[in-house]
């Protein structure tokens, strides 16, 4: 009898010591939140939660709390409010928005990334060319990194061009804009239809092709805006947008009048191709890259603001937020990121020809944007917030002569 109490004792105890151990086990997960815009229902959207969630299968140790909004809009509105306050979530996602990074460097909450990359060479790796050009500070500092790049042209429709009697893409601005009025006076198809993103393109591209100076400047190569090259800017936007219905017309709209089929130009992205699976003539459909200085070619290919790790907490904390990230930045996510969203991946170790095989649309609008004469910085890594409000305001009214000189006033003063 006495060596079954003592069995049953012994197994008390051990049962105690099991449950116990479990319970720490439950008990040593690190909870850390991310916020992000990806909360529509578009296809992209649902493949990027999909991307964060399997981040909790991959490391039971962190739980994963995830804020989601339908847009990066409401992100930057409760962030600032919460920026307002002393405080950051543990990791936010920009895509793409600089205000938020400043304001968090500011307030000293941003992590510096660098000395994570310093210190880990699968990380660093991992870590685009653009990145390091577009982001790291001269105080060789990293605030914010992106899931992807942005790679920049402009689409069009070949079949139009043809019909239009235009042989081929034009290389010059002159011979683009003579293409846009030809077109539209055809009265057959519109050249394009305009919102305020394409405005910011074609501003930004034809001041890039203005001079060397402002081309150099575009190349962070110690180059400057002046007054002529603003004005060039300014007076050729607007030579484009008289010829055209100048209508603010949504994205949505634009890119769905486009590939409706009798939209000539589309300015956007390389990413706005998602289309091209499913209509039934995408052989008319090509990339290209902007007129530059000196009859030379030029796309944007840049990293622009992405996820904003907190600096507060924990050692704890603050490696399982950065696990995070390198999960974000690891090639096999990034080749997922490629294939579900279409966005253009940052970790350099994903070949272009890859990108070709498995995504043939994406593939050749990127391979023509790196085969350009020139890889131009996009002005919201260039200039500083207040100066990029007042282009934007330009941009949205290109015609008002108070915006005009108001432009012309702040980016003749800003050299680099």
């Amino acid at each position: 009898m006495k060596k079954i109490c003592l069995f049953l004792i012994l197994l008390l105890v051990s049962l105690n010591i099991i449950l116990a151990f479990g319970i720490a086990e439950k008990t040593e997960t690190t909870k850390i939140t991310l916020v992000h815009g990806w909360g529509g229902a578009a296809q992209d959207h649902v493949a990027m939660r999909k991307i964060y969630s399997d981040f909790q299968t991959l490391h039971p140790e962190i739980e994963l709390v995830t804020k989601v909004y339908p847009d990066l809009e409401v992100v930057l509105e409760k962030e600032t409010d919460e920026l307002a306050l002393g405080r950051l979530s543990d990791i936010v996602s920009t895509n793409g928005d600089g205000k938020l990074v400043m304001n968090a460097i500011t307030l000293g909450l941003a992590e510096n990334l660098m000395p994570y990359l310093d210190s880990d060479p699968i990380f660093s790796a991992n870590i685009s060319p653009a990145i390091r050009s577009s982001l790291i500070g001269e105080d060789n500092k990293l605030y914010t990194i992106p899931d992807s790049l942005e790679v920049v042209g402009f689409w069009y429709n070949k079949r139009i061009l043809e019909e239009c009697n235009i042989n081929q893409i034009p290389t010059t601005w002159e011979g683009l804009i003579e293409a846009i009025i030809k077109i539209e006076k055809g009265g057959l198809y519109s050249a394009f239809n305009t919102d305020l993103f394409q405005n910011k393109l074609l501003f930004s591209a034809l001041l890039a092709s203005a001079s060397q100076e402002s081309l150099d400047f575009f190349l962070k190569n110690n180059g400057k805006l002046t007054e002529e090259a603003v004005l060039y800017a300014i007076e050729n936007l607007n030579r484009i947008l008289s010829n055209i219905d100048s209508t603010l017309y949504t994205s949505f709209i634009n890119r769905s009048r486009f590939y409706e089929g009798n939209v000539a130009f589309y300015f956007n992205g390389v990413w706005a191709n998602t289309e091209l699976d499913v209509i039934t003539n995408s052989e008319d459909y090509a990339y290209a890259a902007y007129p530059s200085f000196n009859n030379k070619t030029a796309s944007f290919v840049s990293a622009v603001p992405g996820y904003i790790v907190n600096s507060k907490g924990s050692e704890t904390q603050r490696n399982a937020r950065l696990e995070l990230i390198k999960y974000m930045l690891s090639e096999e996510i990034q080749k997922r990121i490629l294939v579900e969203t279409r966005q253009v991946p940052s970790n350099p170790l994903i070949s272009v020809d890859w990108i070709i095989q498995n995504q043939p649309h994406l593939g050749r609008a990127i391979k023509v944007c790196y085969e350009a004469d020139y890889r131009l910085h996009p002005l919201s890594t260039l200039l500083k917030a207040p100066i990029l409000s007042i282009v934007e305001e330009f941009c949205a009214e290109p015609q008002n002569k108070e915006f005009q000189a108001k432009v012309v006033a702040v980016l003749s003063q800003n050299n680099q």
